[in-house]
């Protein structure tokens, strides 16, 4: 036991212990509902961004097949123009171009050499009549333009 008076103790006793007070009541928590809507909301949308992304992606799709259609179209075009080209810059085809404006083959062609400046061979002017027969013939298939094609009939 202690020598000290039991009043004494009781005054030691409440100086030590702290004063109460009344505590404000604590925030509302949001409600469950509050929640479950926010979560719905959450997939709807989701669901709606995902229906959006492919259908974009659909139509690009679809927009790519149309494109590497064309381009395909385009490199059938191309390798057709190509060969038209090619047959145009035929030696052939420039002979028959050249026949059809008039101008006759020279058998007695001349050159002249660049570097002495020189006339090699004996020109002669042509007049249409050098040769007999012509040895081609204009073939013009509706495929392309008109080509001199060798005659093998002897006219």
């Amino acid at each position: 036991m202690s020598a000290l008076p039991l009043s004494e103790l009781a005054a030691r006793a409440q100086r030590a212990r702290p004063m109460l007070k009344a505590v404000a009541q604590p925030p509302k928590r949001a409600s469950f509902m509050a929640f479950t809507i926010f979560c719905v909301l959450a997939g709807v949308l989701g669901m709606v961004g995902v229906l959006f992304v492919t259908t974009h992606i659909q139509v690009q799709s679809r927009d790519l097949k149309d494109l590497q259609t064309q381009a395909t179209m385009l490199r059938n075009e191309n390798s057709q123009l190509e060969a038209q080209l090619q047959r145009l810059r035929a030696p052939e085809a420039l002979a028959a171009q050249a026949s059809q404006l008039g101008m006759r083959a020279n058998p007695n062609a001349a050159y002249i050499d660049l570097e002495s400046g020189t006339i090699i061979g004996d020109p002669k002017p042509v007049t249409g009549k050098e040769l007999t027969t012509d040895l081609y013939r204009i073939d013009s298939s509706p495929q392309g333009p008109p080509l001199l094609v060798p005659r093998t009939d002897g006219n």
